[in-house]
């Protein structure tokens, strides 16, 4: 269990090296705890943890960059990105705390963004040392959904066809998707090219006509979403699967390495209702594409196991079954698994507590 704040937690981001778990709730506090060292478990099983006061306002959306030091966040009720940085403690010894790291804000990073109002998603890009900065705003006042350079600039923007708060971005950086309010979902391709010179691809446009769509499973609303590889050996960094989950307990495993300028559909690779009518609120997929863990809307977490069966099909195999009584009845707001893809971790909506879950196979 990783415990500290007074009140409900908000948001919850797993660092890319799986050690440290930034929180953030009601109490206006960020909190980054250390949940694995190396190996091992911190010693007695107690987190270590340090944190720093938001002055301003709650944080509605925070997401780690790919050193696992850097955290982007979106703040409640503003246009804002802020930057916070996890540093040396010069003073750990003299202030008596005996850890070597705090907390700070890069204020000098802050930037406003273009959103009529306030941003309620804010996602960095972990694939590319160059990376983007994908925000979504309030839906009520503005549907745009804006991808920026890392240093505040403006690169290109799509419009949420959807009425529903959110955006996921693909683990490899190339696809968008808002979260959405109907039975299918759109996936916006996010292009970058090879520039002379560059070691990487950079930054090219997100075209608001690469869309795929996502249909013909669901039959009531889809409300997840989550991007995976394969669970066979692919290229390192390819996310090539993406997965739906809908109200009429529908999972959907679509094969989505396909071709734009050849107007090439997503294939279904699997589709079903696993356990009957459950509905599903949150998915999250394993790094290695082999573990699918489902949060019903009452918190209890459906485990299944993934394998591919040729080459445009894959199995789905129900595993076992979490009670999470820390949702209260109310579900999950977050879940994720590390990356060693033995832990989950979740946190329950109305909850002041992340809890961490060993589904390491047997």
């Amino acid at each position: 269990m990783v415990k500290g704040h007074s009140q409900n937690i908000d948001v919850c981001a797993l660092s890319p090296n799986g050690k440290w778990l930034a929180t953030s709730g009601g109490d206006q506090q960020l909190r980054v705890t250390q949940v694995n060292s190396g190996s091992k478990r911190v010693s007695g099983g107690e987190a270590i943890y340090f944190r720093i006061n938001i002055d301003r306002d709650t944080i509605s959306s925070l997401s780690w960059a790919s050193d696992s030091s850097t955290i982007v966040a979106a703040m409640e009720g503003t246009k804002d990105v802020c930057y916070f940085r996890m540093r040396k403690n010069k003073n750990a010894a003299a202030d008596g705390s005996g850890f070597k790291y705090e907390l700070i804000e890069l204020k000098k990073r802050r930037f406003s963004t273009a959103h009529k109002g306030p941003v309620q998603s804010c996602i960095i890009d972990t694939a590319y040392s160059s990376p983007v900065i994908v925000t979504a705003g309030d839906v009520s006042a503005d549907k745009s959904i804006c991808v920026w350079g890392n240093d505040g600039m403006k690169l290109g923007q799509v419009s949420n066809p959807y009425s529903s708060q959110g955006v996921r971005l693909s683990t490899d950086g190339h696809f968008i998707a808002p979260r959405c309010d109907s039975t299918e979902i759109k996936l916006f391709e996010i292009v970058r090219k090879k520039v002379k010179g560059q070691p990487e691809a950079m930054f090219e446009a997100v075209n608001p006509k690469s869309v795929m769509t996502l249909s013909g499973l669901h039959k009531k609303k889809v409300t997840d979403v989550v991007f995976g590889g394969h669970d066979a050996p692919v290229a390192h960094g390819d996310c090539d699967r993406c997965v739906t989950c809908g109200l009429d307990g529908s999972i959907g495993i679509w094969g989505i390495d396909v071709h734009f300028k050849f107007k090439e559909d997503p294939k279904l690779l699997w589709g079903g209702m696993p356990h009957g009518d459950a509905a599903y609120s949150k998915i999250a997929l394993s790094p290695d594409g082999r573990r699918l863990a489902a949060s019903t809307f009452s918190g209890d977490i459906h485990l299944f196991t993934i394998k591919t069966v040729g080459e445009e099909t894959c199995k789905c195999t129900p595993d076992i079954v979490i009670e999470s009584k820390d949702a209260g009845g109310t579900g999950l707001k977050y879940m994720e698994f590390s990356p060693s893809c033995q832990e989950l971790y979740t946190c329950g909506i109305m909850s002041k507590h992340a809890y961490v879950w060993d589904v390491k196979k047997q």
